[in-house]
């Protein structure tokens, strides 16, 4: 069955066509001139514990880094008890 829209099928594309247009220009003007882009990295410790659990499953874990990394979780934990996602 099919549905009705305000827009035709040629509008849809128009509109994608469009929409895809300026996310182009956008890459392109964040890109550098040798070709790469670089991004704004942030993490939170959802990542950290990942970590934690793949060093331990690859039998690599240290505990040192453990110590450390699981101390910084614990820093960042909330006041209310919840975690920055």
């Amino acid at each position: 069955m099919a549905t009705t829209s305000a827009a035709t099928a040629p509008e849809h594309l128009a509109l994608a066509e469009r929409a895809r247009d300026r996310a182009v220009r956008r890459l392109l003007a964040e890109q550098h001139p040798d070709g790469w882009w670089k991004g704004e990295l942030a993490t939170n410790v959802t990542m950290e514990a990942e970590d934690l659990l793949m060093r331990q499953f690859l039998g690599i874990r240290r505990d040192a880094e453990t110590t450390s990394t699981a101390r910084w979780i614990r820093s960042q934990q909330r006041t209310d008890g919840s975690w920055a996602t």
